[in-house]
């Protein structure tokens, strides 16, 4: 049995999260089993690789810690659609790249397994990889995809 679980969640996808809220359920029936739910911010650098201007910073920019203690309240009003009790759920926000940061948060908690939803492929994602399907290729946990 799973003892220890890592959830991804897309702060901007609702749908990829309730793809994988009954199945994230079902692992909750074990009390010893515990939830850690990632959100991964994506570093200044990738803003500017996808040619997106990232935040004008001003005296009212928060800073790191403010911005990811913002950041941990989305996540938890997101985290109360799941039925978990609260002494079995860790909530992480990490800044990074998004697939390597999953898989490096997955190894530093020991996870058993990460449960994560993903979109029907499209040409695009065959191509270019989706987050899923790079957890599959490179963690060293077993990886439960969501469709």
């Amino acid at each position: 049995m799973h003892k220890i679980i890592l959830v991804p969640i897309d702060l901007n996808q609702s749908s990829l999260t309730d793809k994988v809220i009954s199945e994230v359920n079902g692992y909750s029936i074990n009390k010893n089993t515990h939830f850690y739910f990632l959100t991964v911010i994506s570093p200044i650098e990738k803003y500017n690789e996808y040619g997106v201007g990232y935040p004008v910073i001003t005296e009212n920019t928060k800073s790191e810690d403010e911005m990811t203690e913002s950041i941990k309240v989305e996540l938890k009003a997101v985290i109360s659609k799941f039925e978990i009790p609260e002494n079995q759920i860790t909530l992480l926000v990490k800044i990074g790249s998004i697939a390597d940061t999953i898989i490096d948060v997955s190894q530093q908690i020991k996870a058993d397994l990460i449960i994560i939803g993903s979109r029907n492929p499209s040409f695009k994602t065959h191509i270019l990889g989706s987050t899923a399907s790079s957890l599959v290729h490179y963690a060293k946990t077993s990886v439960f995809i969501v469709r």
